[in-house]
């Protein structure tokens, strides 16, 4: 799975919360989220829009950034209004609180991983 984030908190609650069933990857920026994802391919990408490019120019990034094809989005946004039409993606709106957000991320992943919430491959 991979955060992309720029606080610090979000990666640390989310790796303490679901560290020991999933790799979590972090990122600060939509830059470093990419490259992350070209070479990780990870499961999941969860996404604040808070990150420093267009949502539309963001998302397309995203979604042809993985090898494997398209990747399962949660995005942390504003409003639902700032997530409008965005198809294949999971929104909770801000503020939010860690608890449903690691509620969808645990039902997306057991919904990828044949029901059970289960380790994703290592990072090299």
């Amino acid at each position: 799975m991979l955060v992309v984030d720029p606080l610090d908190e979000t990666h640390e609650v989310l790796r303490a919360a679901l560290g020991r069933n999933v790799d979590v990857l972090a990122a600060r920026t939509s830059a470093e989220g990419l490259a992350l994802a070209r070479h990780h391919n990870p499961s999941l990408v969860v996404l604040d829009l808070e990150c420093d490019d267009s949502l539309a120019k963001l998302l397309g990034r995203f979604s042809g950034a993985c090898p494997s094809g398209p990747t399962p989005l949660v995005l942390l946004a504003d409003s639902r209004q700032q997530a409008t039409g965005l198809p294949d993606c999971e929104i909770l709106p801000k503020p939010y609180h860690y608890a449903p957000l690691i509620r969808k991320i645990e039902e997306l992943l057991g919904g990828l991983l044949g029901g059970t919430c289960q380790p994703l491959r290592k990072a090299a």
